[in-house]
């Protein structure tokens, strides 16, 4: 069995870097991990204030 190389592979598509539907996933992302490591308070005092 052989190995398909590039040529022979459907070329996928990426959605461009500002599509809307990559900010959504962007954001979702963020979230998550935001939720799942949470800044100091004094962190987030001195982002407020900025």
């Amino acid at each position: 069995m052989t190995t398909p190389d590039a040529e022979t592979l459907a070329p996928t598509e990426r959605p461009v870097l500002g599509a809307p539907e990559r900010a959504t996933l962007r954001g979702e992302v963020q979230a998550e991990i935001a939720r799942r490591n949470p800044k100091p308070v004094a962190v987030r005092t001195l982002q407020l204030l900025a």
